[in-house]
């Protein structure tokens, strides 16, 4: 597969967009997090200040981008109706609030090497990651990393997600590019 070139310009990314075609109905899905102890995380009521960082993630299928879903990593989120959810009954370290592909990152203490994963992002979300699938979609993944194309992995599962990093994941035709995002001003990458 050819790579890409980067976005020559970085886009600036806003709370409470959408960032790709909706594809997915909005997380809590029956598989992923329901409240339960998964992943090595728990599901709690509140979340702690200590450790809260920010990635972000685009899924490319076929050259089209698909928005990955709001409440991924919450126990029955609600008030996304103004595209952000605000409140859920409890709330996994690892989340979204909206449909831009930033995840959250927030734990009580400085996490432990591999807490975040993108694996454990698909384990919250209930749906399958691997080399070769995306949710539902089949064929050799490529992961770009800050733009780069990134192949020093296993496991695309096992790829860690560090605070300020933009992630790409690739099945299919690749597009014509890989977008560069901005965090949205005063979020902690």
């Amino acid at each position: 597969m050819d790579s890409p070139a980067p976005t020559p310009t970085p886009i600036q990314l806003a709370a409470g967009g959408v960032i790709g075609t909706p594809t997915w109905p909005e997380g809590d899905t029956a598989t992923g997090g329901q409240g339960q102890h998964l992943g090595g995380m728990n599901c709690v009521h509140s979340l702690s200040p200590t450790f809260h960082h920010h990635t972000h993630l685009s899924i490319f299928v076929n050259g089209a981008q698909l928005a990955f879903p709001m409440g991924v990593g919450m126990y029955k989120p609600g008030g996304g109706s103004t595209g952000f959810i605000y409140h859920a009954q409890c709330y996994y370290w690892l989340h979204t609030h909206d449909q831009t592909g930033i995840l959250h990152m927030e734990s009580p203490t400085a996490p432990a090497p591999n807490t975040f994963t993108l694996g454990k992002l698909f384990l919250l979300w209930g749906e399958p990651l691997s080399n070769t699938q995306i949710a539902q979609f089949n064929g050799t993944v490529a992961v770009y990393i800050n733009g780069a194309l990134y192949t020093n992995y296993v496991n695309v599962g096992d790829i860690t997600l560090n605070p300020g990093d933009d992630i790409t994941l690739v099945i299919g035709t690749a597009p014509s590019w890989i977008p560069a995002y901005l965090l949205p001003p005063g979020l902690p990458t």
